[in-house]
């Protein structure tokens, strides 16, 4: 066993994998709405045609866009996350790691 001791954390590296994550949940989420929406359409039965064109819409924007909010918000989060993270490093003098190498 070896210790290793965490002093600091970049902030922009943990706010840009924070975002990744996020924008990843975004676009399954951005799936999942459009795939709702488009079996509700096909449900009701009302303008088959004209209800599609709206899924199809809805897909477009929620696959695109929840990721990009999703990414925006993650990096937000991930940055404040690292901030607090290195003052409680620099308080606590680190966190110590057990590894095996």
């Amino acid at each position: 066993m070896k210790v290793l001791t965490i002093n600091r954390v970049r902030v922009g590296s943990l706010a840009k994998v924070v975002g990744v994550v996020q924008a990843v949940f975004g676009f399954v989420y951005g799936l999942g709405l459009t795939l709702a929406v488009t079996s509700n359409s096909i449900n009701e039965g009302t303008g088959f045609v004209k209800t599609l064109g709206v899924s199809v819409f809805v897909l477009g924007m929620s696959v695109l866009f929840l990721p990009v909010v999703g990414y925006v918000l993650g990096w937000i989060q991930g940055a404040l996350a690292a901030v607090v993270l290195n003052f409680i490093f620099a308080e606590s003098k680190g966190l110590e790691l057990e590894v095996d190498l």
